[in-house]
Parts: structure tokens; C-alpha cells; sequence
């Protein structure tokens, strides 16, 4: 894909702009044009001195898509261990629960059965 001219295109209007209106070239009006030229030469300058080019800035979007992946593996990473760390917890609790229910039961059982037999 080709880029189009603009200075050409520019120019061309120029001319034909210049022809309609018979400008001359030394017409006060074609100075103050010269001089916008160069004042919208010096700015591009500036612009594009300035300003980060569109591969440059894909670049560093790319980059920071990179980033985003890799502390998005690291948040899923840290949550699963968190998320494995709280059904540990949760099994033991339950692991407690029911051997202090079965030794609660037991010496239920032996209170009982020593109350009925020794008693």
C-alpha cells in the first residue's frame, strides 16, 4: 500500500488555488503561505521528534500484554494454593471434629458402661 503525498497534494492545490485567484509569487499572500510552511515544518519536527512512533507503541502495548499474562498466571497461581491452603484447613477441621466426637462418644460409652457393670 502506497502512502499518499501530501506535500505534492498540497502543492498542487496551491497552484490551482494561485491560478483561479491569479496570485502572483511575489503577492503578500504567498508570503504569509511560506511562512506557515515553515511554522508547520517546525512543529512537525517537533511532533515527531517528541512523540512515540505507532511501532514503537505497539511494541510497549505488546509488552504490557505480556506483563498482564504473567502476573494474571502469578494471581491464579497464588489463588489455587490459597484456595488448596483453605480445604486443607477445612479437612483437618473436619478430621478434628469427628476424632473429638468419636473420643467424646467413647468415653461416653465407657462412663456408661462402667456406671452399668461396676456400679
Amino acid at each position: 500500500m502506497q502512502t499518499p503525498d501530501y506535500d505534492a497534494e498540497f502543492q498542487r492545490a496551491i497552484e490551482q488555488w494561485r491560478g483561479r485567484y491569479r496570485i502572483k509569487e511575489d503577492d503578500t499572500v504567498m508570503l504569509m503561505l511560506e511562512l506557515f510552511r515553515i511554522h508547520q515544518d517546525h512543529w512537525d519536527g517537533i511532533r515527531q521528534r517528541d512523540t512515540v512512533g505507532f511501532l514503537e507503541f505497539r511494541q510497549m502495548v505488546e509488552k504490557q500484554n505480556e506483563n498482564m499474562k504473567t502476573f494474571q498466571r502469578n494471581v491464579e497461581t497464588v489463588t489455587h494454593l490459597l484456595l488448596q491452603r483453605e480445604d486443607t484447613r477445612k479437612r483437618k477441621a473436619v478430621a478434628d471434629g469427628i476424632s473429638t466426637v468419636t473420643i467424646i462418644l467413647s468415653i461416653l460409652g465407657a462412663g456408661i458402661l462402667i456406671g452399668k457393670f461396676l456400679l
